[in-house]
C-alpha cells in the first residue's frame, strides 16, 4: 500500500510540475502500481509507453479480481473503468478522438459509482466536442482563404491544447513553406512553442532563420538572453557579430549600429572575452575620442594581450589635474551629520582580554 501511495505521488509530481521524477525502483507488480506508472509517463509525454503499461494494468486487474472470491460483480468493473478512462484520455491526447469518445461512452454505459471519474469523463467529452467544432470552423475558414494566417494559428492553438505540440509545429512549418510572405509570424509562433517545451536552443535557431528580424535590436536582445541562459556564450557573440555586420552594410554609424557595438563590447567584457571586445571598443573610441570610459575599457582589455599598446593608449587619458574634483573640504566637514562614529567594542574574553 505504501508503494502504491508513493507511486501516486510520483505520478502527481510528473503531471503537475512537468519534471522527470526520480526512479525509485518500484516494481509494477499490481494494477495500482502499473496505473500510477502510466500516469507518470503521461505527464512526461510518453503516451505509447503509458498505453502499454495501462494494458498491463488491465490484465493484472482482471486476474487479481477474478481470484478475489470476496469481491462483488461491480468491483471489477469499477476498477477497470478507471483504467479505461485513462486509456481514453491517451487516445484523446493522440488525436484519436473517435476512439476516445467510443471508450468514454462505454464507461458511462456501465454506470460507475465513482462520481469523480464521471465528472472527468464528462469534461473530456465536452472538450473533444468543442475541439471538433473548432477544427471544423478553422478548416472552413482556411478553405475560404487558404493564404490567411488566422485559421492555421487557430488549428495550431487547438493542437497545443490537446498537447500535440509536435503536430502543431509541423502544421505551422508546412504553412510557412507554402506561404513565405507570412513566414515571420509563423516562425515566431513556432519559437514560442519550442520555448514552452523547454527547447531553447531550437527556438533560437528558428528565430535566427527570420531574415527580416534577426538583426533588430529587440531580436538580438532576446537571442542573447536565451543563449546566455543556455550558457552558450559563443552563439550569443555570433548573434551580435551578425547584427553588427548587417548595420555596417546597411546603416553604418547609425544609433542602432553604435548601440549594438556597445552592448556587444560590454557582453564580451562581462564574460571575460576582453580580446574579442577590443575591436568593438576601438570602433567606439574612434567614433568618440573624448569617451574616457570606453578608452579605459580599451586600455584594460589591451593590458592582458598587448601591454605596450595599453601603455601607448594610456597617453590619451586626461591628466590627473584636469580630472581633479573641486571639493570644498571645509564645507564638507561642516555639513550636518556625524563625521566619525566609534563602534562599541564587543565583549572580549579569554587570552584576548586587554590589560590595563
Amino acid at each position: 500500500e505504501r508503494k502504491t501511495n508513493l507511486s501516486a505521488v510520483v505520478a502527481a509530481q510528473s503531471n503537475w510540475e512537468k519534471v522527470v521524477p526520480e526512479n525509485l525502483g518500484l516494481q509494477e507488480g499490481t494494477h495500482e502500481l502499473c496505473y500510477n506508472t502510466a500516469c507518470a509517463l503521461i505527464g512526461q509525454g510518453q503516451l505509447n509507453q503509458a498505453m502499454k503499461i495501462l494494458q498491463k494494468a488491465e490484465d493484472l486487474c482482471r486476474r487479481s479480481l477474478s481470484e478475489d472470491t470476496d469481491g462483488t460483480e461491480e468491483d471489477p468493473q469499477a476498477e477497470l473503468a478507471i483504467i479505461h478512462g485513462q486509456m481514453a484520455y491517451i487516445l484523446q491526447l493522440q488525436g484519436r478522438t473517435e476512439e476516445a469518445l467510443q471508450l468514454y461512452n462505454q464507461i458511462i454505459k456501465l454506470k460507475p459509482t465513482d462520481v469523480g471519474l464521471l465528472a472527468v469523463i464528462a469534461n473530456n467529452i465536452i472538450t473533444i466536442n468543442k475541439a471538433e467544432q473548432c477544427r471544423k470552423i478553422s478548416a472552413s475558414l482556411q478553405s475560404q482563404s487558404p493564404e490567411h494566417l488566422l485559421p492555421v494559428l487557430i488549428q495550431a492553438a487547438q493542437l497545443c491544447r490537446e498537447k500535440q505540440h509536435t503536430k502543431a509545429i509541423e502544421l505551422l512549418q508546412e504553412f510557412s513553406d507554402q506561404h513565405p510572405e507570412n513566414a515571420a509570424e509563423i516562425k515566431l509562433t513556432m519559437a514560442q512553442l519550442k520555448i514552452s517545451q523547454g527547447n531553447i536552443s531550437k527556438a533560437c535557431l528558428i528565430l535566427r532563420s527570420i531574415e527580416e528580424l534577426k538583426h533588430k535590436p529587440g531580436m538580438v536582445s532576446a537571442l542573447v538572453t536565451m543563449y546566455s541562459h543556455e550558457e552558450d556564450i559563443d552563439s550569443a557573440i555570433e548573434v551580435f557579430t551578425q547584427a553588427i555586420q548587417w548595420y555596417q552594410n546597411h546603416q553604418p554609424k547609425s544609433p542602432a549600429h553604435l548601440s549594438l557595438i556597445r552592448e556587444a563590447a560590454n557582453f564580451k567584457l562581462k564574460y571575460g572575452r576582453k580580446k574579442e571586445a577590443i575591436s568593438d571598443l576601438q570602433q567606439l573610441w574612434k567614433q568618440n575620442p573624448k569617451d574616457i570610459h570606453t578608452l579605459a575599457q580599451l586600455i584594460s582589455a589591451y593590458s592582458l594581450v598587448d601591454p605596450e599598446k595599453a601603455k601607448a593608449l594610456s597617453k590619451h587619458l586626461p591628466s590627473s589635474d584636469s580630472m581633479s574634483l573641486k571639493v570644498d573640504v571645509e564645507a564638507l566637514e561642516n555639513s550636518p551629520g556625524a563625521t566619525y562614529i566609534r563602534k562599541k567594542g564587543g565583549k572580549v574574553t579569554g587570552d584576548s582580554q586587554p590589560k590595563e
